[in-house]
C-alpha cells in the first residue's frame, strides 16, 4: 500500500462519519522531540476539539504554523516547546484564534530506508 493510501485509510478509521475537521500535517523541525515527535512525523489534527491544558496543538504565530504543548496559566496561554533549545511563547487568552487544532495521533515511519535502500548503521 502506498503511503498516501495508508494515510487515507488511517484517516477514514479515525474520522467520525461526518467529521471533515480532521487533517494530516507533516512535522518539520525538532522543537517537540522530547514529546516523542520527530521531523517528518505525520500528525493527525482535529480542529473540532477545543484545546486544553497539556494538549499538543497546532498554533500559528507570525504566519508560521508550529506544534506546541499548551499550558494554561490565569489569563495567559504558554506554548511550550518540548526541546530546551527553543523558547516558550506566551500569548493572552484573547489570542486563542492562534490555536488551530489539537494533535490527536502521530504516524512515524520506522523503516531504515532511504530512497529504497537500507541505510547502513555503523
Amino acid at each position: 500500500m502506498k503511503n498516501e493510501n495508508l494515510i487515507n485509510s488511517v484517516l477514514n478509521t479515525i474520522r467520525n462519519e461526518n467529521n471533515d475537521k480532521i487533517y494530516v500535517g507533516k512535522l518539520k523541525g525538532d522543537s517537540m522531540k522530547n514529546a516523542g515527535l520527530d521531523n517528518g512525523d505525520l500528525l493527525i489534527v482535529d480542529t473540532s476539539i477545543a484545546f486544553y491544558d497539556g494538549c499538543l496543538a497546532v498554533c500559528k504565530i507570525d504566519k508560521q504554523e508550529m506544534v506546541k504543548r499548551i499550558q494554561i496559566e490565569n489569563e495567559n496561554i504558554v506554548l511550550i516547546a518540548e526541546n530546551p533549545n527553543y523558547d516558550n511563547i506566551t500569548i493572552q487568552k484573547s489570542e486563542v484564534a492562534l490555536i488551530n487544532g489539537v494533535v490527536t495521533h502521530a504516524i512515524k515511519d520506522l523503516r531504515p530506508f532511504e530512497n529504497d535502500k537500507i541505510i547502513k548503521q555503523e
